[in-house]
């Protein structure tokens, strides 16, 4: 028969099994959170170590990037390896795929050295002169002398209404006096003002070689920042920008009645009416009046 002691014997037994147990447990933890750690830190510093092959800008381009609306090719882009931690599947352009964006256009300016991104890339280029794309139907463009200097200097721009009035020496007939023997028919020369718009959109504007200084612009606006600082300041650009004759948007009617006009040898006087709100000019209205500030600063130093 089996003493107290013995039961006693047994419990103190059974109780050193289990912290064995536990301790032994205690350690498999500790060793396999070890392992997870070590093969978290393995493919963390893997990450690091490794690239990816994307596409980029050339960092040796002799201009500043890829302007607006170049043509992407092999002679603006190269091969950039890219650590992988940092790669972005869905906006970056992996090297292997470099051939697919070959012909298609940039959005927007992208600085040399730079990484591509896909929704920097358009497939087609926009209409090359937007103001005869988007003009009205039913509308034609007409060409109209000007001179700055007597109808608003530098104020006008493309969107702007104006009314255009022409001031001709006439001639009006004087029927004989029946009533009087000695009167005889005749001719009386006065100054006649007729309007021949009363009000029309400039769409655009010429220089003096009949290039759209529009397309100036266009052209400007498609280099960074610092590029077009240093194009906007040169002589040739605001030569370039100085216009000589308007582009207005007419109907068939003012057509007509311009045509009427345009042999007399009449005095042109042109007037700026009320500037609205919404008026057309393409994006390049910031660019033309930085522009005039800045020919204003060169004339007072």
């Amino acid at each position: 028969m089996k003493t107290k002691a013995d039961f006693k014997k047994k419990e103190k037994g059974l109780g050193g099994n289990r912290r064995i147990i536990i301790k032994i447990i205690t350690v498999a933890l500790s060793v396999l959170a070890l392992l997870i750690t070590f093969n978290y830190m393995n493919r963390v510093a893997d990450r690091t170590q490794r690239t990816v092959g994307v596409v980029r800008v050339k960092s040796n381009l002799k201009t500043n990037g890829i302007i607006t609306y170049e043509l992407i090719n092999k002679d603006n882009v190269e091969l950039y390896n890219l650590i992988e931690k940092e790669y972005d599947k869905a906006n970056m352009i992996l090297w292997e795929n470099v051939d697919n964006i070959y012909g298609k256009y940039a959005a927007h300016f992208i600085r040399r050295a730079t990484i591509l991104y896909k929704d920097q890339l358009i497939d087609e280029r926009p209409a090359s002169y937007i103001p005869l794309e988007e003009l009205p139907e039913g509308e034609e463009l007409l060409t109209f002398p000007y001179n700055s200097s007597e109808a608003g200097g530098n104020i006008l721009r493309p969107g702007d209404r104006v009314r255009i009035r022409i001031s001709y020496e006439a001639e009006r007939r004087i029927e004989a006096d029946e009533e009087n023997p000695n009167s005889r028919t005749s001719t009386v020369k006065y100054l006649q003002t007729d309007t021949i718009f009363d009000s029309i959109i400039i769409t655009d504007m010429l220089n003096s070689n009949n290039n759209s200084i529009y397309t100036v612009y266009q052209e400007a606006m498609r280099l960074d920042e610092k590029q077009r600082q240093e194009m906007m300041k040169s002589s040739d650009f605001l030569s370039a920008v100085k216009p000589k004759a308007l582009l207005l948007a007419a109907t068939k009617e003012d057509v007509q009645n311009y045509a009427k006009y345009e042999a007399m040898s009449g005095t042109i006087l042109i007037t700026i009416l009320r500037r609205e709100e919404g008026t057309i000019d393409w994006g390049i209205m910031p660019f033309m009046i930085e522009n005039e500030v800045g020919t204003w600063t060169d004339e007072g130093k």
